[in-house]
This record gives C-alpha cells, sequence and structure tokens, in this order.
C-alpha cells in the first residue's frame, strides 16, 4: 500500500477502478497507460487502484525482458499463470528502457499486445498501440496547494515557525509528494538533533 495519495492523483486512481468495475465485451482488457516522469507516483496509483477492486500488483521492466522470441513468450505465459494464481495486475515499466533498444523496445510492445488481463503501463511519454485498446493518463506532481498541504503535514507544528517561507518553498520548488515527505522528515530529525545537542550543552 503507498502512503496517501494527493487528491489529484487519488482521483485518478478512482477512475481506473471505475473502468475495471465496469463489463468490457473486448476481447482484451483496455491497457491502462501511465504517463509521466514521477515513476514512484504512477507506480503508487497504479497501486492505489488494484487496492481499491483487490488486485494485487506484478511489476516487470522494460530494460529486462528478454528479447528471444521464445523467452519471452514463456515469460509471459508464466505471468498469465502467476496472476490468476494471486490476482494480480501487471505494472509494466518503461522509465528506465533504452529508447534506442528496439529489440527490447519489441518485446515491451509484444507483451502489452499479449498478456490477456489487467495490464497498466508506464511511460514518460505516451505510447501508441496498434492492436490493443489504451486508456491514458497523466500522472503530474502535486498542485501548488497540494504541496503546501503536504509540507503543513509532514512538518506539523514546526511549519508554523517557517514565518510565511512555505509559500515561497512551494513557489521555487515543484516537487513531488515523495521528496517533500523525505525533506520532511530529515528537517525534523535534524531539529530534533539540535534540540538534544542544545539540551545537552545546558546540562554541562
Amino acid at each position: 500500500i503507498p502512503d496517501e495519495l494527493v487528491p489529484s492523483q487519488q482521483e485518478i486512481a478512482d477512475q481506473i477502478a471505475a473502468i475495471w468495475s465496469q463489463p468490457t465485451y473486448l476481447a482484451m482488457i483496455p491497457a491502462i497507460q501511465l504517463c509521466g516522469p514521477d515513476a514512484i507516483g504512477k507506480r503508487n496509483v497504479a497501486a492505489a487502484a488494484c487496492a481499491q477492486v483487490g488486485l494485487n500488483l506484478g511489476v516487470m521492466t522494460g530494460e529486462t525482458l528478454p528479447t528471444s522470441p521464445s523467452e519471452l513468450e514463456r515469460l509471459i505465459r508464466l505471468w498469465e499463470r502467476e496472476s490468476a494464481l494471486s490476482k494480480s495486475a501487471l505494472l509494466l515499466e518503461s522509465d528506465e528502457m533504452d529508447a534506442a533498444d528496439t529489440a527490447r523496445s519489441a518485446s515491451f510492445a509484444r507483451v502489452i499486445e499479449r498478456v490477456n488481463g489487467v495490464m497498466l503501463i508506464a511511460t514518460r511519454d505516451r505510447r501508441p498501440m496498434r492492436q490493443r485498446p489504451m486508456i491514458t493518463f497523466d500522472i503530474g506532481k502535486p498542485t501548488l496547494s497540494e504541496q503546501r498541504a503536504l509540507w503543513r503535514q509532514t512538518l506539523g507544528g514546526a511549519a508554523e515557525s517557517l514565518n510565511g517561507q512555505l509559500e515561497t518553498l512551494t513557489a521555487q520548488f515543484d516537487i513531488t509528494d515523495q521528496v517533500i515527505r523525505a525533506a520532511g522528515a530529515q528537517a525534523l530529525g535534524q531539529a530534533a538533533q539540535r534540540q538534544l545537542s542544545g539540551e545537552a550543552a545546558s546540562a554541562d
């Protein structure tokens, strides 16, 4: 289960879950394409959508796919058996895949077209499909208001001592929710360490 999604990403997860909950009369379930540079955000949206409909989430990365057709077909069959047993959707990620690697790109496209089950595709840019129906969502960073809310949530009472600097911080740095949570936790840890050091010095 990922960290709590910001509202704009939760809305997308809700839409994906709603799509999966509707009956389909297509030969293959439409693939869900998640586009954008935030790899962790895309994975979190996928996991949240799966959790809503009672699915686990398996992940394959494009750069690790075999390029041999026979090995690829074996991997696809293995996944289809595993997904049926574990009630899992597949997230196929291409964020680290070399665009110049044509053999790997062909394997990536082959998995999308061949795997007959619930599938999500994580890409930086929109990727057209030749045969499989696909629904695309753009996964962006949290909005500025969501970033401010995340800073306040992460910093807690310490946010009040910033005296308006939170607005400046949000305006200057357009960052993801994971970065905000990590930076806030680090700042709180450093503040606690300074307080302990000060108390120890006073005791001396």
